[in-house]
């Protein structure tokens, strides 16, 4: 399985902490963005890959947990999964990621 994540913030230096993370059968990979540089709150997109033999609700809550500490207690982040906005809750990320299978 294969989604989109893209944050943004206006905080800076979250652009250069969140990076590319494999994290047991899970690869996020920062992607280049094609798109006009924006000066306010940039895009920062990620393409995510979950194994095949990983189990999806082990794979979407090691997902949640590294996008929820990079992101929690920072005024005005912003987070989308496969273009969905979601609120930067640790339940609310993982409940996504893993109703993201059953959608497809």
């Amino acid at each position: 399985m294969k989604f989109t994540i893209t944050v943004r913030s206006p905080d800076e230096n979250v652009a250069y902490e969140i990076t590319e993370a494999k994290i047991e059968g899970v690869t996020i990979k920062r992607l280049e963005s094609n798109r006009i540089m924006e000066i306010l709150n940039p895009p920062i997109d990620f393409l995510v890959y979950v194994g095949e033999h990983v189990a999806l609700p082990i794979a979407a809550s090691l997902i949640a947990r590294w996008l929820y500490d990079k992101l929690k207690g920072r005024k005005d982040n912003q987070l989308q999964i496969n273009s969905q906005p979601i609120e930067i809750n640790l339940q609310k990320i993982e409940r996504v990621i893993i109703n993201l299978k059953e959608e497809k």
